[in-house]
């Protein structure tokens, strides 16, 4: 099966957009409605047991990508008897996966109080705010959570994302009304437990409708099942060491530091994740058409395309980095106050780890697309081991700055020569190896030089509050963009681009008439 790969990816980026808009206006009033109805601690609370629950989600990682990868070839060659054997394998990974963190997070129960330094809410009991966020987890995985599988494989992760946006609604406005009119964060909690069981009984009712013959049947010859149980072995590796990255900085900031100053940094990390997770619509609505190319395209063409998708990320990151150093600070005056407001070399900070994160993403989404985990395993747990043991020691020396600047060395100094290294050496020629790290460069530079021109002119403006905001917004929406374009008009990728957007343009103008 030849999957149209440009339409799908226009309709999972469209719905998925329109997801991560959402999934960022929803959770800021929430967090806001939290911030004023019940205090800045409980804000604390919220996202240290995320945190948590993050890091037991380590046992689903290394199975979907795998077990997702799986699928490409079979789809490619209608092959129905594998794709029913892998639905099956894949419904008894989920399953083992529930058991296991529910068994792991029970057995963490008693060591929570030591992870949280300072004073807790008089009338909360950790324990069952925990076992709130066990249970939700948890049964994000019993109930036909597998069956959102071969959705994703077949490129339509648009009817995941409606579905995402249809439960995360009625739940939201339950938590709202818990906060704001009961001040109940037990229901706040407790309501969050239907949101994976819903999305996952809507996404399997449209799978079993569109594509009635996939469903869990059958068994895989004994080396394919080995084959993909390395993946999975070879992939949770890759991941556990990304989850660790990513999610023990709070847990050391709530050790050292404390839930208000957790609490503030989370709000921060909460507009810098709402601007990772509209650039990874881009990534992820790709990821399906990227297997699938490199099964049927020659290499010479995918790596035009990644090419294509550098410069596509490079320009968008890059316009979001202006907008976040000059937008941080006056935004945050206006939500939370002049007191809950972190030093600029932290916004700097932020916006670094940002573009260091979309580097390797960028590169990451081939190397994941192309199944090269085997000899990229160390590298993500390399960099968690010297970002966890940086992290203890400059949160010593340097608070909250050393914390986020840990991150900033580990994902620069170990992960993106690491993922250039496996990329260029197993998928690309290596010749094109300092070739491409040039025109990174290139891309950075020119970064760099918009975010100063862009905060040169935003510095001007005399006024704050929302109006100077908006005001501040025009330059951060113009000035990076003609920057970029002066730079860049010459270059085949945009030309290019040009060409696919026209195209697409007059496709639809056409189907319109």
């Amino acid at each position: 099966m030849k999957i149209d790969r440009m339409n799908n990816m226009a309709r999972n980026t469209i719905f998925a957009g329109i997801l991560v808009v959402y999934l960022t206006l929803a959770p800021f009033f929430l967090r806001t409605a939290m911030l004023y109805f019940l205090g800045v601690e409980y804000l604390g609370l919220n996202g240290f047991f995320a945190s948590i629950i993050q890091m037991l989600n380590i046992a689903e990682l290394g199975v979907e990508g795998a077990i997702v990868f799986s699928f490409y070839k079979p789809i490619a060659e209608d092959d129905l008897k594998t794709i029913r054997a892998l639905m099956k394998l894949y419904r008894k990974y989920y399953t083992t996966i529930g058991v296991f963190i529910a068994a792991v997070g029970l057995l963490l129960l008693p060591f929570i109080p030591k992870l949280i330094q300072g004073p807790i809410p008089p009338d909360i009991n950790i324990y069952v705010l925990y076992l709130l966020y066990l249970i939700a987890t948890v049964t994000s995985y019993l109930v036909v959570g597998y069956k959102k599988c071969i959705l994703k494989a077949h490129m339509r992760s648009d009817i995941i994302s409606k579905a995402n946006l249809i439960v995360v609604v009625l739940i939201n406005t339950v938590q709202l009304v818990a906060i704001c009119l009961l001040r109940d964060f037990y229901l706040y909690l407790a309501v969050f437990i239907f949101e994976g069981i819903g999305v996952n009984l809507i996404s399997a009712a449209y799978s079993k409708r569109m594509y009635p013959a996939c469903q869990p049947y059958g068994e895989l010859k004994s080396e394919h099942s080995q084959r993909i149980t390395r993946r999975v072995r070879e992939l949770f590796i890759v991941k556990i060491g990304d989850v660790i990255l990513n999610s023990t900085d709070s847990v050391i900031i709530s050790a050292f530091l404390g839930l208000t100053t957790l609490a503030i940094y989370q709000n921060y990390y909460f507009i810098l994740f709402a601007v990772i997770k509209l650039v990874q619509v881009l990534f992820e609505s790709a990821l399906a058409g990227i297997g699938n190319s490199l099964i049927t395209e020659s290499k010479e063409k995918n790596y035009r395309d990644f090419e294509m998708m550098t410069f596509a990320v490079s320009w968008v990151m890059g316009w979001c980095a202006c907008c976040l150093l000059c937008l941080y600070q006056p935004f945050m005056r206006v939500w939370t106050g002049k007191e809950l407001l972190l030093p600029f070399e932290m916004v700097i900070l932020f916006v670094c780890y940002f573009v260091s994160l979309e580097l390797i993403r960028m590169i990451n989404v081939y190397k994941d697309a192309a199944g090269i985990w085997h000899q990229d395993r160390f590298r993500p747990l390399t960099a968690a081991v010297v970002n966890l043991i940086l992290s203890i020691w400059t949160v010593q020396h340097m608070g909250l700055c050393g914390v986020l600047l840990s991150s900033v060395i580990a994902v620069l100094g170990v992960e993106l020569p690491w993922l250039l290294h496996n990329i260029f050496s197993l998928l690309f020629p290596r010749e094109y190896l300092w070739s491409y790290i040039k025109t990174l460069a290139m891309y950075v530079i020119w970064i760099v030089a918009a975010c100063a021109a862009v905060f040169t002119v935003c510095r001007l403006i005399p006024f704050g509050g929302w109006g100077g905001i908006f005001v501040t917004a025009i330059p951060c929406l113009i000035v990076p963009n003609l920057i970029f374009l002066a730079a860049y008009r010459n270059k085949a990728e945009f030309k290019q681009w040009m060409g696919i957007l026209q195209s697409m343009w007059n496709k639809r103008k056409k189907s319109g008439e």
